[in-house]
């Protein structure tokens, strides 16, 4: 596979940041999403820089940092939809 940027400037692995998630799996990721954040989101967290580094290490233990960045980056390899569902969700 090439690298190549998406329009936003994301280096991403060409065929999977366009790949479609089936409903069921978007269901499955939108649960998985709801249940990170209803155990580590702390209110006021944006404005404390240690609370947000905590966070962003979590995000990142779980799998949920970088979603359609390659894994190659370091990213999670995931794609745009799941990309999309996140950002509804946080």
């Amino acid at each position: 596979m090439t690298d190549t940027t998406t329009t936003t400037g994301s280096p991403t692995t060409g065929s999977n940041v366009d790949a479609r998630l089936s409903p069921a799996d978007a269901d499955e990721f939108r649960a998985r999403c709801r249940t990170f954040l209803e155990s580590n989101a702390r209110p006021g967290a944006r404005r404390n820089l240690a609370a947000a580094r905590e966070f962003q290490g979590k995000l990142a233990e779980a799998g949920l940092a970088g979603l359609s960045y390659s894994t190659e980056y370091g990213g999670a390899g995931l794609t745009s939809d799941h990309e999309r569902i996140w950002r509804a969700i946080a």
